[in-house]
């Protein structure tokens, strides 16, 4: 690289005026005016740029251009072609010489080839001389011929290459400096190059780290939150997961739900097919053997109907045989009867007159008149008449409440008979309508106190009997309601006595449900034995406590002497041995499980008092019914046959081992 001359002037050295050779012209042979040093042409000096210690060359400057210089140094090149040979070595030795002169340490390869120098002209020029017959053929002038005699040309000769050696040889001190100034330069820029490459390094160094450092911390902050965003993405993952395979659970439960139910619905479609195929098997099975039923039946009832027809002549002829003679026969057994009635009724009335009791007939006629003529007679009026009606419901639904507020003690029982008696019993008088019915609301709520609380508690028909024994005596016309009312809730076995085939009007019962009520059933006949059993046992005992307190003189002794007259037969302490009297002639009645279950009732109520009033007789019919629930009795109709009280059901049984405990305990007190 050449460096460009000092922009601002320097001082110049003296430098010493140079020769200028002028050749003469002969002919067309030009030589070159050596001028401006160095055997440049004028053509072929640059200008040299102003700049200061060499610190840009040349080729950087904007005025530099390699192409038009290298134009100037061809033109150059071919008029010098026109020279001697003998010329080229002379200035090919002052070339070397420059180029030492020229050549400095300092420079590096790439300024040295980069420079443009004067002994690079001289040395492309002698190149050139050197392609031989190729420069020559291509120069229009031609060279110094050999054959030149004439002594002026050879001075003229001898004098240029002279002048040429002489110039190759000068020493220029400006050069000498300018050349030191370029180095002292070159070394400064490179010094400075140096350091700032240095400190460039060194801050490219700190730098470097800085960033390295920034970096760093960047990329530990960036894998933090990488980190801490990869740990919420987890966790959101297994969220997800949770949540996923909880849906997935669900719907695989709802799916395999679905399945089975499918199943199920295809299975009981199959069973239901099979089962109407089965129905439909069965019914054309059913339809022919009802038609072969049906042709056979035909068939017997022709063979029936002809065999009748004969039989019914026969048994014409015989029956009005049999006829005349049953005719006969009833005349005289009609006869029979009517003198054995007459008998019975006489036995009746002496017996009547004698211990003041009617017959087991009797005392169901009597309770079963009183409580149709009840219920035909005021009740019925009173549901068809509505403000009556609405009275009556009143009074009924004061009175229920106090029989249930009944407690064992005298001030209770003394205050609950007062007000019911109040209820009942006013002035001025109800209607005799609403009286009956009245009385007849007070034994419906009396019966049914006893049905559930002394089914549960036994001891509460102590107070309720006393109660119901005061308004026996007290309130007028309430012991024949009473009496029926038991006969309705408990049927024959209040009595006992066995309902007949005919009400008390000689007609047959209406409907099996008005039979099964005739027998103290309940619900349409839907009670069962057991629950018929206990209900009608809870009466018993209250009508046992009853005739109890009659015989008590701290409970009625008062009322009993100033009004015995007002006191009915069925509820003295002689009903105890008409009661287990009947009942042992009733073998039909002795064989239900209700019979054992009444007598254990009425043997733990008031056994001891009836042992205590009817001595050794008692004790004979306690012994009949111990061997009776024991070992069995022979039938009263004389075939022989053996039979045990209560039966042999599972409710019997229960009941015949309690009738054995009463007896034992009776007769050990």
């Amino acid at each position: 690289m050449r460096f460009a001359a000092p922009r601002t002037p320097s001082p110049k050295p003296h430098r010493p005026k140079r020769v200028t050779l002028t050749p003469k012209a002969t002919g067309s042979q030009h030589i070159p005016v050596v001028a401006k040093g160095k055997g440049r042409s004028s053509s072929q000096w640059r200008e040299r740029s102003r700049s200061t210690y060499g610190l840009y060359s040349d080729s950087d400057s904007d005025e530099f251009d390699p192409p038009e210089e290298a134009a100037d140094e061809e033109e150059l090149n071919k008029s010098q072609r026109r020279t001697t040979g003998a010329f080229s070595a002379a200035r090919d030795t002052d070339e070397e010489e420059e180029d030492g002169l020229y050549t400095t340490d300092d420079t590096s390869p790439e300024d040295e080839d980069s420079s443009w120098s004067e002994a690079d002209e001289y040395s492309y020029a002698s190149s050139e001389d050197e392609d031989g017959n190729k420069a020559r053929a291509n120069s229009s002038v031609a060279g110094p011929s050999r054959a030149l005699a004439s002594p002026a040309q050879r001075r003229q000769l001898e004098d240029d290459v002279a002048a040429i050696r002489l110039h190759t040889r000068h020493h220029d001190p400006y050069e000498e400096w300018e050349k030191q100034t370029r180095r002292e330069a070159f070394k400064a820029a490179r010094k400075e190059r140096h350091d700032s490459h240095q400190q460039l390094s060194s801050t490219l160094v700190k730098s470097r780290a800085v960033f390295v450092q920034n970096q760093t911390a960047r990329l530990t902050q960036e894998a933090t939150a990488i980190r801490k965003h990869l740990d919420q993405v987890r966790d959101r993952t297994q969220a997800d997961n949770v949540r996923l395979q909880a849906t997935w659970n669900e719907r695989e439960r709802i799916m395999v739900d679905r399945v089975e139910r499918s199943i199920k619905e295809a299975e009981e479609k199959v069973r239901k097919r099979v089962e109407e195929e089965r129905k439909r098997v069965e019914e054309e099975k059913r339809k022919e053997d009802e038609e072969r039923k049906k042709e056979e039946e035909e068939r017997k009832k022709q063979v029936e109907k002809r065999r009748k027809e004969q039989e019914q002549q026969a048994q014409e002829a015989k029956e009005r045989m049999e006829a005349e003679e049953k005719k006969k026969v009833a005349e005289i057994e009609t006869k029979k009867k009517e003198e054995e009635e007459e008998k019975i009724k006489k036995l009746h009335e002496n017996t009547k007159a004698i211990t003041g009791f009617e017959s087991a007939r009797d005392d169901w006629v009597s309770a079963r008149t009183t409580l149709k003529e009840l219920k035909e007679g005021p009740i019925k009026r009173l549901k068809s008449h509505p403000e009556m009606k609405k009275i009556w419901g009143k009074y009924r639904r004061m009175i229920t409440p106090k029989i249930g507020q009944l407690t064992n003690d005298a001030q209770s029982i003394q205050r609950i008979m007062q007000d019911v008696k109040d209820i009942v019993v006013v002035q001025p008088p109800h209607p005799p309508t609403l009286y009956a019915a009245l009385l007849s609301s007070l034994a419906k709520a009396i019966l049914l106190q006893a049905e559930t609380e002394i089914t549960a508690s036994p001891i509460s028909a102590v107070p309720l009997a006393k109660v119901t024994t005061r308004l026996l005596l007290e309130v007028p016309q309430f012991a024949d309601i009473f009496y029926a009312r038991i006969l309705h809730r408990a049927g024959g076995w209040f009595i006992p006595a066995a309902v007949p085939s005919q009400d008390i009007d000689g007609k047959p019962w209406g409907s099996t449900e008005a039979l099964a009520k005739a027998h103290g059933r309940r619900e349409n006949g839907a009670e069962s034995g057991l629950e018929m059993m206990t209900r009608v046992a809870g009466i018993m005992r209250l009508y046992w406590e009853i005739v109890k307190c009659f015989a008590d003189p701290n409970v009625v002794g008062a009322v009993v002497q100033d009004r015995w007259s007002q006191v009915d037969a069925r509820y003295v302490f002689g009903r105890t041995w008409v009661w287990f009297s009947r009942l042992t002639t009733r073998v039909d009645m002795l064989k239900e499980p209700i019979a054992a279950e009444l007598i254990s009732v009425g043997l733990s109520v008031i056994g001891t008092q009836a042992k205590a009033v009817y001595g050794r007789q008692w004790v004979k019919l306690l012994e009949l019914l111990y061997r009776g629930v024991t070992q069995g009795v022979p039938s009263p109709d004389g075939s022989g046959t053996m039979f045990t009280i209560g039966g042999a059901s599972p409710e019997g049984k229960a009941a015949k081992v309690r009738v054995q405990l009463e007896i034992e305990r009776v007769m050990s007190s």
